[in-house]
C-alpha cells in the first residue's frame, strides 16, 4: 500500500508541469502569486509552501526587483541542496557513504576504461598532491573529492555526480580535527595511490579492492565523529 503524497509536493509537481506548459526557461520571471493561485485553484499560503519547496533545492530564486525566477535544474542541484538538512550525528551520514560505497566500487569496472588520457594524468598530479599534504600533516579534502569525481569522469553520469556532490557537501561540514583517522593521513593517501596505480595499469580487481578498503577507513572516522567544544568555549 503506497503512502499518499503531501499536499505540498503535489503542488510543487504541478508548478513545475505548469511552467513546462507556459515553456518557461532558467532565467524567465514566474507569474504573478495570484495568477498562479488562480490557474491552479489554491490558496496563498499553500502556493507559497511549494514555491519555497522549489526554492530550497535549487529550482527557484528570489531575486531583488524581478521576484521569482527559474534556475537550470539538475540532479546534482538538487541532491546538494538537501546537504544542509543532514545532522551531522545522524546516522543518515554513514548511510549515505554506504550508498556512496556500493555505487562506486561497482560503477568502477565502467568507468575506469572510459577515463580520458587528460583526466588520468590529472588522476595522477592529484594523487601526488594528497600524498604531499599527508607527509606534511595537513588535510587534503580537496583533493579528494577531485579524485573520486575524476574516476567516474568519463561516465558523464548527473546522477553519480549528484551522489558524490552530496557526500562531500555534507561531509565538508565535519570538523577534520574531530575525525578519528586524523592521525593516519598517510594510511589515508596510500589508499589513493593503490587506487590510482591500480586504474592505471588496468587492474579493475585490485583498484575495487583497495577502493573498498578505503570506504571502510572512511567509515570507520565517521562513526567515531564527535562534535566538541573548542577551547575558549570549554573555558567559558
Amino acid at each position: 500500500m503506497s503512502l499518499p503524497a503531501r499536499t505540498e509536493d503535489l503542488l510543487a509537481h504541478r508548478l513545475t508541469g505548469l511552467f513546462a506548459e507556459k515553456g518557461l526557461k532558467p532565467g524567465d520571471r514566474l507569474p504573478p502569486e495570484l495568477e498562479l493561485c488562480k490557474i491552479l485553484d489554491v490558496s496563498r499560503p499553500a502556493l507559497r509552501e511549494a514555491l519555497a519547496g522549489l526554492e530550497a533545492v535549487g529550482m527557484l530564486a528570489t531575486r531583488k526587483g524581478s521576484g521569482r525566477v527559474l534556475l537550470p535544474m539538475d540532479f546534482n542541484t538538487a541532491l546538494v541542496g538537501l546537504a544542509g538538512f543532514v545532522p551531522l550525528k545522524d546516522k543518515r551520514l554513514l548511510d549515505l557513504l554506504f550508498i556512496r560505497q556500493l555505487l562506486e566500487v561497482n560503477i568502477l569496472p565502467v568507468a575506469a576504461p572510459k577515463i580520458s588520457p587528460k583526466a588520468l594524468q590529472r588522476l595522477e598530479e592529484v594523487t601526488q598532491q594528497i600524498e604531499e599534504k599527508a607527509q606534511a600533516g595537513e588535510f587534503f579534502a580537496d583533493e579528494d573529492y577531485e579524485f573520486h569525481r575524476l574516476l567516474y569522469s568519463g561516465l558523464g553520469n548527473e546522477v553519480m555526480n549528484g551522489v558524490l556532490d552530496l557526500f562531500w557537501s555534507t561531509f565538508s561540514r565535519l570538523d577534520p580535527h574531530r575525525l578519528s583517522h586524523t592521525q593516519r593521513l598517510d594510511e589515508t593517501a596510500a589508499h589513493h595511490r593503490r587506487i590510482f596505480d591500480a586504474v592505471k595499469e588496468g587492474d579493475i580487481r585490485k583498484a575495487q579492492y583497495h577502493l573498498d578498503a578505503h570506504f571502510y577507513d572512511t567509515a570507520f572516522a565517521v562513526s567515531h565523529y564527535e562534535e566538541k567544544p573548542s577551547e575558549d568555549q570549554a573555558t567559558l
